[in-house]
């Protein structure tokens, strides 16, 4: 039948339908529905209704099979077009006070969404999501206009939080490892390099667990030096032990100059600090994915912004990297790169047929179609927006 709804069919349909424009809303008209019109009793069509709730493809087959099975007055041609239409619309229906609720949220979800759009992209963040939704969050604060900066020991807080122009800061607890953990936020100045932010910190928080700070260090926290960080940290905590254990001797030896002399000597030879230095760019997003699930780092989220906000629904453009053009043992040409997609995540490509030439490292490209595995054979793209 042509109709999309189920005006007319019968009398009882109509007076079930008519408040919502003759289209199933609620799952109370579906009850009556099955109950006024294929004769189940009210016990029938609840077992009917807990059906639709459970949204079980397996249990709503079957009592549809049980509601072709009655007689009914209908033509055969309606009484299809009923169980067809409710078996469509059976994944989306909710009872009225549920519907309700969630009309009156989702106004307020849009009103915030519309006048106070930071704030709600910033409670939206500190919601309980995985890093995936928080990539896509991200990018469409960045679509709105809202400026999102990366997680730093001193100007974030232990969530999001926003700032006076408006802009998000990504909170330290949602890092991988820090969690609930505590600590001291000591004061800086602004002309402190980020090899005197940790060593600031760290003397501020000695006895803070080492993989939080190991992990702030890949979020980049204090700048671009995962490495050092990981160093420094692992070197501090053996020497600030060693430290302490030098001073209780001392203090418990202060009547002995000899003793004191010896662990004075002792704690003044403990091994010197690492030697600051930053990490390359490719070391620095590794890191920060590890810690995230994506990275700040990649340009595409910068430089291509504006772009994909108008033209979001139909492109899947990325970055490219990792270009390598190389042979099989059978001598056949292949192709692999990794492509960083529009929310910051990466997906490795393998090609064998249809190898496009002349692509490297940096070229942004539109793919046609978003990888669904990690290695994915053979998917056409097309470079020449970029």
């Amino acid at each position: 039948m042509e109709t999309k709804t189920l005006k007319g069919i019968c009398p009882e349909i109509d007076e079930i339908l008519k408040d919502t424009s003759y289209c199933i809303i609620y799952q109370e008209q579906v009850m009556q529905i099955v109950h006024k019109v294929f004769g189940m009793t009210m016990g029938q069509a609840d077992m009917f209704r807990r059906a639709i709730g459970k949204k079980d493809p397996v249990l709503m087959q079957k009592m549809i099979s049980e509601l072709q099975k009655k007689e009914t007055n209908l033509k055969p041609e309606d009484v299809q077009h009923i169980v067809e239409t409710i078996a469509a619309c059976s994944g989306y229906l909710f009872n009225k006070s549920h519907s309700a609720a969630y009309a009156y949220t989702a106004y307020q979800t849009l009103f915030l969404k519309t006048f106070y759009p930071s704030e709600f992209y910033c409670a939206l963040l500190n919601s309980d999501i995985d890093a995936e939704k928080t990539s896509e969050y991200i990018f469409e604060a960045k679509c709105q206009g809202i400026p999102i900066y990366p997680p730093d020991a001193y100007l974030s807080d232990k969530k999001w939080k926003k700032d006076k122009e408006g802009g998000l800061r990504y909170g330290l607890e949602k890092i991988k490892n820090v969690g609930k953990a505590e600590f001291v936020y000591p004061q800086i100045s602004a002309d402190m390099t980020n090899e005197q932010k940790l060593i600031t910190f760290m003397d501020a928080n000695p006895t803070v667990n080492k993989q939080v700070v190991i992990s702030m260090g890949k979020a980049l926290c204090f700048g671009n030096c995962p490495t050092w960080v990981e160093m420094y940290v692992d070197w501090f905590k053996k020497a600030y032990s060693r430290k302490q254990e030098c001073l209780e001797r001392i203090e418990k030896f202060q009547d002995n100059p000899k003793k004191v002399s010896e662990w004075t000597e002792k704690m003044n030879s403990i091994e010197s600090s690492p030697s600051y230095f930053e990490d390359n760019v490719g070391a620095c997003v590794d890191a920060q994915t590890e810690v995230l699930g994506f990275s700040f780092l990649n340009k595409i989220t910068a430089e291509y912004d504006t772009y994909l906000a108008d033209n979001y629904n139909d492109i899947n453009i990325g970055e490219l990297s990792q270009v390598r053009y190389i042979k099989t043992r059978a001598g056949k040409p292949m192709l692999s790169f990794t492509l960083t997609d529009r929310n910051n995540f990466q997906h490795k490509y393998v090609m064998f047929r249809n190898i496009p030439s002349e692509l490297s490292d940096g070229i942004v490209v539109n793919v046609k179609e978003e990888p669904p595995n990690p290695y994915k054979k053979n998917s056409g793209f097309n470079s020449s927006i970029a």
